[in-house]
């Protein structure tokens, strides 16, 4: 029994699952200005020991930290300075079932980085996060992506890879993976000459190829760089290694045509694949527009600086890839480069008519005032 003056019921209290480990909590408030808390109780099923929250007038609530496919039974009630009032009918909900990713393989092996990755159903969007562990360390992972580079790891070494919902205990769904890193090979960094050779052309020296373990073919990667507003080159950071070289890498699975190449190159700036070797050459001239290996050797564009690096593709079962450290920045001489800066594509196009009817307009009242 309830006493006078206190709060009546919540009204329309709803419960509405939002993922495997939360519920949602609406209603609408009891026709009195006093309210100055919520009581809310659930529990787990019809046996569970109750749990209590107590929270700020509000008109939805969300409880988390549930139990993935569990039945919870709530009940609301609101509070004034004269009371408790009466709780609200019994609410029951089911949190979502647990999906746990499936297909979790290693998709990408190279010297000092793995890329992992996994599989959703159709339609499946959560925002539950995931973690990896490894070696005593653990990475977050969020729920709606499918795959994760791992990067910092040492050569030629053995990792296991676990993934798992972050939720889980050890005795959950767990899916593991192992992975034995590249061998330490292309250690030393592509050289740039100083000067252009005799016809004109950037000379790069390119590092020593010899591999402890076969090696299937190398390929020459070139990066274009942006430029930053301020007016800067933006030189990567760290290693090749540390890059999603995914795309890459499958542009030399299926050797682009031609056209894709091309059509590739009007987008934004990405690193692409200059040339393919069997063997390492001691040098190579990036844009000298010639084709090595089925893959072209584009012309650079003047003003525009880039970096390369040598990725050599390993004979192994899975797909393993070493990369050399990036080379030195290099660019075409040029007297006044105007690389592409974000945002100021398309400017000239708007400045050349306006300064052009500028100009006919101060032609026109040249020759007026000669009349007059």
């Amino acid at each position: 029994k309830t006493q006078q003056g206190v709060p009546g019921q919540p009204m329309n209290f709803r419960a509405e699952a939002k993922s495997e480990t939360s519920i949602g909590l609406s209603w609408s408030p009891p026709r009195q200005e006093s309210i100055i808390k919520y009581e809310l109780l659930f529990r787990e099923g019809d046996h569970g020991r109750e749990v209590g929250r107590t929270f700020d007038p509000a008109t939805a609530f969300v409880v988390d930290d549930l139990k993935p496919n569990t039945e919870y039974a709530f009940r609301l009630a609101a509070r004034s300075v004269q009371g408790l009032g009466a709780f609200t009918s019994v609410v029951r909900q089911r949190t979502l079932q647990s999906i746990s990713p499936k297909n979790f393989k290693v998709k990408m092996i190279m010297k000092t980085s793995v890329l992992l990755s996994w599989e959703f159903p159709d339609n499946y969007n959560s925002p539950t996060p995931y973690k990896i562990q490894y070696n005593g360390l653990t990475l977050d992972v969020d729920g709606r992506t499918t795959k994760k580079l791992i990067t910092h790891l040492k050569p030629n070494t053995f990792y296991n890879f676990v993934l798992t919902n972050r939720g889980s205990s050890l005795g959950g769904l767990q899916q593991t993976v192992t992975a034995w890193t590249a061998f330490n090979l292309l250690s030393a960094k592509p050289s740039v000459a100083p000067k252009p050779d005799s016809d004109g052309f950037i000379m790069v020296y390119l590092p020593d190829g010899q591999s402890p373990v076969p090696v299937q073919n190398y390929f020459i990667v070139m990066v274009p760089l942006r430029k930053s507003r301020g007016g800067q080159f933006l030189t990567p950071l760290g290693s090749p290694e540390d890059m999603d070289l995914e795309e890459l890498i499958q542009d030399i699975s299926r050797l682009q045509r031609r056209s894709l190449r091309h059509s590739r190159q009007l987008e934004a700036p990405r690193p692409y694949i200059a040339a393919r070797f069997s063997m390492l050459p001691p040098t190579f001239h990036p844009g000298d527009q010639k084709q090595y290996g089925g893959f072209d050797n584009r012309g650079l564009e003047p003003g525009h600086r880039y970096v390369l690096f040598v990725l050599a593709v390993l004979q192994k079962s899975e797909p393993t890839f070493a990369a050399s450290p990036f080379s030195d920045p290099f660019q075409l001489d040029n007297p006044d480069p105007q690389p592409i800066v974000d945002g100021e594509e398309g400017l000239i196009w708007v400045i050349g008519p306006v300064l052009a009817v500028v100009f006919i307009i101060c032609i026109v009242i040249a020759i007026l005032l000669k009349k007059n």
